[in-house]
């Protein structure tokens, strides 16, 4: 409950000292944006690309640590499962971003 606590308070200390914008509300912004929509979701898939692959080894790497330690520690192989879940997230968003930048003109 605290650590709850905590992150909310930084959040809106944060947001509140910073006060973001989206790129829709400033002009030059939007106009670049409207420019170079693929280009941006080919960016996008790229740098997904590259963290989907660093999970990925350490999702593999992992397995390769905890498979001799199975007999020894019980419950040891869940501990990577979170990896898998983040690698998974990593492919659906790439999937998703690609069509985006494949369905540009």
């Amino acid at each position: 409950l605290l650590w709850v606590g905590s992150t909310a308070a930084a959040l809106a200390i944060g947001w509140c000292s910073v006060r973001p914008t989206t790129c829709v509300d400033i002009s030059e912004c939007k106009e670049q944006l409207e420019a170079v929509p693929g280009l941006l979701n080919a960016g996008v898939v790229c740098g997904l690309v590259t963290i989907f692959l660093h999970e990925l080894v350490g999702c593999i790497t992992n397995y390769m640590t905890a498979k001799p330690l199975e007999t020894v520690i019980d419950g040891v192989m869940d501990a990577f499962l979170p990896s898998v879940l983040v690698s998974v997230t990593f492919g659906v968003l790439i999937l998703e971003n690609a069509d985006l930048y494949l369905g540009t003109d």
